[in-house]
Order: structure tokens, then sequence, then C-alpha cells
């Protein structure tokens, strides 16, 4: 029985997908040990280095928490993107690097951490 989420095949790997989370497990064999078991392939942005009760482990890669508006992805990391001028802000079309105040339009804007606590960055204005 399956509460609030659902399964998903992934090249014959099963994916439990629980709201934002999403959560994988594939089991090795009937040996309790991983140490005679190929480590499975990991899907994309996943590692699977950790084994556990005779399972191969997976979890998702673990990125800088930089936050940028001109970010991209590279070939060799599709993963994480690359905050090329470091955590930034937008307001219109111009770019404010974080802690810095900047005159745009006539108006002074910072890019801050929001304050709701949750650690995003944006642009305020004044």
């Amino acid at each position: 029985m399956m509460i609030c989420g659902r399964i998903i095949s992934w090249h014959g790997v099963i994916i439990l997908l629980m709201g934002a989370w999403l959560a994988i497990t594939i089991t090795a064999s009937q040996d309790e040990s991983c140490k005679n078991v190929a480590k499975p392939v990991a899907p994309p942005c996943w590692t699977c280095d950790r084994c556990e009760n005779g399972q191969w482990e997976c979890d998702p890669v673990t990125c800088t928490s930089d936050q940028c508006v001109d970010g991209y992805f590279t070939e060799t990391n599709m993963c994480c993107q690359t905050c090329p001028n470091g955590e930034n802000c937008k307001f219109t079309d111009v770019i404010i690097p974080i802690n810095r105040t900047v005159s745009v339009g006539g108006v002074w804007c910072a890019c801050v951490e929001s304050e709701d606590g949750s650690g995003l960055l944006m642009a305020k204005c004044i």
C-alpha cells in the first residue's frame, strides 16, 4: 500500500515520488552485503555510493547553494548550475550582485536574502 506518492520506473529502477522528495532504492541481491554486487549506474544527478542492509542507496547530487539569474549548466555538469558572476538577483534588466546596492532607473536596489527565512535571494528596491 502506498500513501501520497506514485511509483515510476527509470531503466528498471523503481523511483518513489513523494511530493518534492525523490527516493531511490536499488535492491542488491539475496546476499546481505553489497561487497559482491556491482554498484549500479546512477540516474542523472544522483550518486549511488551507500550500501545499507544489502541495498545500494542513491542520493541526489549535492550542489553549492549559489543562486544567480545568469547561471548555466555545462555538458559535464548538468546537475548544478555555474554562477559565473557569483550570487546575484535581477531587477528589470539589471543584474545586481549579492549585498551590493545599485541605482536602477532612479531607485536603489540590493540583492538580499528574502525575509521569509527561505534563504532565497531577491531584489529589494526603495
